[in-house]
């Protein structure tokens, strides 16, 4: 099972709360998640569109990631506030629970065609 990584993008319905569950989010993953390796927030120059990068050492990392964020109430709030989009994958999960939520988001599957990722 290797490195999960995805983005996620769509638009702001409330800035204020998005900014709120942006920083809340972002404290908790640093926090609580030592198998997060990359969680990223942006926003465009109109701060009416996000996208969030994420990368996590396994499935099973990112599988307990989006259970803690349902549990706390967390991925509520986030949903609550935007809209999403786009679900990207860059890597393909193994493992038939974290496919099950990724396919649960209509995530989109990209094929790496090359590049360099130092992590």
């Amino acid at each position: 099972m290797g490195v999960l990584r995805y983005t996620l993008a769509g638009h702001i319905n409330d800035h204020a709360a998005f900014s709120e569950i942006a920083a809340r989010l972002a404290q908790d993953v640093e926090a609580s998640e030592p198998e997060t390796l990359a969680y990223e927030w942006f926003v465009n120059a109109d701060a009416d569109r996000f996208i969030i990068h994420e990368m996590y050492a396994n499935d099973s990392a990112f599988v307990s990631h989006i259970m803690r964020a349902q549990e706390n109430g967390n991925l509520d709030r986030l949903m609550g506030c935007t809209t999403i989009d786009a679900v990207d994958l860059l890597t393909e999960p193994a493992d038939p629970e974290a496919a099950a939520i990724l396919e649960g988001l209509g995530a989109r599957v990209f094929q790496g065609i090359g590049g360099v990722v130092r992590v």
